[in-house]
């Protein structure tokens, strides 16, 4: 079964990957529009409303790259000690699902996605509501630490991954500093992409990559 325009353009085998995309969109998708919808019945501008303005950008995603690198060490040797303890104990480590489509058969179309997902998609969605909406909303009842620490907690727990409960909870803390220090959304997003391109890169150019 398959749907053609010339050539297979979908087959069987991919619809449950389309509707495993579908549903990705279907979470990141809503968190920008509904951030965008919010900040034009509040009559903001997009960038006064995340902390973002023309005449820094340059400068913010020059620092979220800075801020990325300062992270790195502790995310990785979080990752290499949390993997090791999980390892020990009888836990496989499984790949995450926009890995999964690029080593397939799947069309190239949904490995184009994938890696948009990753690098554009999914920083900017979760930047926005963990960091650009979640810190401000939560400071106001728990102070700025505490709003540091549950969007975090929360942030961890959408990724439904065992082997990167550690690293990624040690990754948020790192984006929400990005983002809280400077005041800037996007440094976070800046750091968020830098972390997801290079973790890509490295991953493709791994002998299970290759």
């Amino acid at each position: 079964l398959h749907v053609s325009i010339g050539r297979k353009w979908i087959d069987e085998n991919a619809l449950p990957r389309i509707r495993m995309v579908v549903h990705s969109l279907s979470f990141h998708l809503p968190i920008i529009l509904i951030a965008l919808a919010l900040i034009r019945i509040q009559r903001f501008s997009i960038a006064s409303a995340l902390g973002m303005e023309k005449s820094r950008m340059a400068r913010d995603v020059l620092l979220g790259f800075a801020f990325w690198l300062a992270c790195l060490p502790f995310v990785a040797l979080t990752a290499i000690g949390s993997s090791t303890f999980l390892q020990e104990r009888g836990y496989a480590e499984e790949l995450q699902y926009p890995l999964q489509l690029l080593l397939d058969d799947s069309p190239l179309w949904l490995k184009v996605y994938s890696v948009l997902a990753v690098v554009i998609f999914v920083p900017v969605a979760e930047e926005t509501l963990f960091r650009g909406i979640g810190i401000p909303a939560f400071s106001r009842v728990i102070g700025a630490s505490g709003a540091v620490i549950l969007t975090s907690i929360l942030f961890t727990l959408i990724h439904q991954n065992i082997f990167a409960i550690a690293p990624i909870f040690v990754l948020s803390i790192g984006l929400s500093m990005a983002y809280v220090a400077p005041g800037s959304i996007a440094v976070s997003i800046s750091m968020h992409a830098a972390y997801n391109l290079v973790s890509l890169l490295l991953f493709l150019l791994s002998p299970r990559g290759i």
